[in-house]
């Protein structure tokens, strides 16, 4: 009983990237798997990976665990064959390794998890630093200088270093094996500066040694000159142009040779940045009329790019209201098939906002979003099949500059009545024959389609259970896989599509057949499912007894998974009993298990299905206590902000499954933009290092 994804967009999502799973596929793992214990309590794997030539798939993957814990990755390397662990606690550790076979972003099959066992026996403390002092300089920045541990001691290739005010993270610097950094400006009172030691290889923090502090009395405030006389101009597109001098370079930090950067905002909204050291000018986007505080801070920062200071300047401004013409002469016809053609005329070029000459759009509500058409001098435009009834629709048309930059929209709407008799065909004479193997065919007609429909499309269900759904336009039969002894429901649903591919409608239609002959296909039983705290789903259950396998089969099993329509996975474990799912967003969902049983010779016999219907709750967005932080937009698809009230050291994205797809590990802020432009629509986690701590954000990709 297999299923395919399916071209309608469903409210139900699973965070599923490969598709196309080949089933009963042999995916050899690896062998010759060993551990070797390092003096620094990191754990080298070493391994033979299978020849290539017994690979079922173009790429491979590797995924590395402790126990049950993901410790790493390592991507479509061919020749990898030995990987180190982090540091590990003291104690006996039970590491893995995994392979995924894939062509492109297809899933072909997935190895058997290889173990062994490492013993750790005693804890490893890291060198720290010595010999640290610290100066004050007159902006209030200190400089720390201190000695590192000799390489010989080093338990790693290389080094970088942290640094605190008592816990609070102040900087990180991996330019290499330096001994002096600069602090940025501290405020008055007693301050704790500690140097830490970050030990790491091929970018990757092995071990941090234990922080070494040294204490500064700070007597007076230090202030970074703001930006001066700051003026914002109101633009005849209700864009703000702001115009401010620099201060003079003698009022600068001390420690600052002219490494400048602007963040602009409104009120606590950025809309904007710079790191053009004599910067004196920026242009906002388009405001709706309304009264707005603008905002300009500029950052200080030393001659090796470290933070030292920022300062804002505000200034208010009021903005008028833009003349945005709506449609005119809007009108709403009928159609039979209950389908309603909107006509109307645009405004005069001559009444268009100053910076548009000519490029607009439409947007079409009826209630809610329905369609959008971006062609300049569109005067017409068709809805979907509507339901009788009163329906207001909505035609937004928004004007654009010649970069395509939003100016302003308006909205005209007509209040249409619906009553006609419009009904969507269903399939007609529908039958069903039992075949001799306890497959069911089914057979029908097919009615004329509504008049806008170009595409057609099938669905087949046992009862409520969803079984297949075929794109073929003017199907007329279609055969199950085998079905149990008893009476069922069997239903074809078919779909009908306009042009754009916008679903018009759909009808059911619905048969009984009665099996009674001599051939079973027995599911599993006692199906259970328990919610983990991170929207995983562990399914559990009792497989048949082989006395009840149908006949041909001595014990080869296969199972899938599914959540609803979508096959979220697959085991070829003989007995199987026990499964935990992907992570599942918020919702009812329907989760099945198909067992799939196939004789001596892999040839397939037969299916049979369980289903049992859990309630998953939301996420925490961040799973630390110890910061906060805030990522928008949310969803994104081209620039996403990152601020956070703790200094971010790294960040990290991941795909569904874990594989890293962008990093920074050289962050040094507690801001940061991140262009997400290259990643694909879908669910991703968004792992954020601070000096507080990490936590996972979950992260849309529209």
């Amino acid at each position: 009983m297999k299923r395919v994804f399916t071209k309608l967009t469903l409210a139900l999502f699973v965070i599923v990237v490969y598709t196309n799973v080949t089933l009963a596929q042999i995916c050899p793992g690896v062998t010759n798997l060993t551990a070797t214990v390092s003096p620094y309590n990191t754990v080298t794997l070493n391994w033979t990976s299978p020849p290539q030539s017994e690979w079922p798939a173009e790429d491979i993957d590797y995924r590395f665990y402790n126990g049950g814990d993901w410790i790493g990755n390592g991507y479509n390397d061919a020749e990898l064959s030995s990987w180190t662990t982090p540091v590990l606690a003291v104690g006996t550790h039970n590491l893995g390794v995994l392979v995924y076979y894939y062509n492109s972003s297809d899933l072909v099959c997935i190895a058997d998890t290889v173990f062994v066992e490492a013993t750790i026996t005693e804890l490893y403390t890291c060198p720290v630093v010595t010999n640290l002092y610290a100066t004050i300089n007159s902006d209030n920045t200190v400089v720390l200088n201190w000695t590192n541990p000799p390489q010989s001691e080093w338990p790693t290739e290389n080094i970088g270093h942290r640094f605190y005010d008592v816990e609070d993270f102040l900087g990180v610097d991996y330019t290499g094996e330096i001994s002096s950094w600069i602090t940025p400006v501290l405020m008055s009172g007693t301050h704790n500066i500690g140097v830490q030691i970050c030990y790491y290889n091929t970018g990757v923090c092995i071990h941090l040694s234990d922080i070494v502090f040294v204490e500064v009395e700070i007597l007076e405030n230090y202030y970074c000159p703001s930006v001066e006389n700051l003026t914002a101009t109101v633009n005849e597109n209700n864009s703000v142009t702001l115009n401010w001098t620099i201060p003079d370079s003698s009022t600068w930090p001390s420690t600052c040779e002219g490494d400048l950067s602007f963040i602009f905002g409104v009120g606590e909204m950025q809309y904007g940045s710079s790191d053009i050291d004599d910067l004196t000018s920026w242009t906002s986007g388009v405001f709706p009329d309304g009264t707005y505080t603008f905002v300009v801070s500029i950052e200080y920062r030393n001659n090796i790019g470290h933070y030292v200071c920022s300062a804002q300047a505000y200034t208010t401004v009021t903005i008028g209201e833009i003349a945005c013409p709506p449609v005119e002469n809007l009108t709403a016809t009928v159609n039979p098939d209950n389908t309603v053609t909107l006509n109307w005329t645009n405004p005069d070029s001559s009444t268009w906002p100053s910076d548009c000459q000519g490029n607009l759009n439409f947007d079409f509500y009826i209630e809610d979003y329905v369609g959008y058409d971006d062609t300049d001098n569109l005067t017409t435009w068709t809805s979907s099949v509507l339901s009788n009834g009163t329906h207001t629709l909505r035609v937004i048309v928004s004007y654009h500059d010649n970069n395509g930059i939003f100016i302003c929209e308006a909205e005209a709407n007509v209040i249409v009545t619906i009553s006609g008799s419009f009904d969507c065909p269903s399939v007609a004479n529908l039958t069903a024959t039992v075949n001799p193997d306890n497959t069911v065919t089914l057979n029908w007609t097919n009615q004329e389609p509504p008049s806008n429909c170009v595409d057609t499309y099938y669905e087949f269900y046992l009862g409520a259970t969803y079984l297949w759904d075929i794109d073929i336009d003017g199907l007329t039969s279609w055969t199950t896989d085998v079905l149990t002894n008893g009476t069922h429901t069997m239903s074809v649903v078919v779909y009908y599509y306009d042009t754009n591919l916008d679903l018009i409608c759909s009808a059911i239609t619905s048969t009984t057949v009665t099996i009674s002959g001599s051939f079973d296909c027995p599911p599993v039983t006692d199906l259970n499912a328990t919610i983990n705290e991170d929207n995983t789903v562990t399914l559990t259950w009792t497989n048949p007894q082989l006395t009840e396998f149908p006949t041909g089969c001595t014990g080869n099993l296969d199972f899938e998974f599914y959540d609803g329509i979508y096959f979220i996975g697959y085991d070829e474990t003989d007995d199987l009993n026990s499964w935990t799912t992907p992570v599942l967003s918020p919702g009812t969902r329907t989760l099945a298990v198909v067992v799939e049983y196939y004789d001596d010779s892999f040839n397939y016999i037969c299916s049979a299905e369980a289903n049992i219907t859990v309630i998953t709750t939301d996420i925490e967005d961040i799973k630390s206590s110890l910061f906060s932080a805030e990522i928008y937009p949310n969803p994104a698809n081209d620039i996403l902000n990152i601020v956070s009230d703790s200094e971010i050291i790294s960040y990290e994205v991941y795909d569904a499954i874990g594989r890293l797809m962008l990093n920074n590990s050289n962050v040094s802020n507690t801001e940061s933009l991140v262009n997400v432009s290259s990643l694909k629509h879908g669910i991703y986690m968004l792992r954020l290092n601070t000096e507080k701590g990490s936590g996972t954000f979950k992260l849309i990709i529209e």
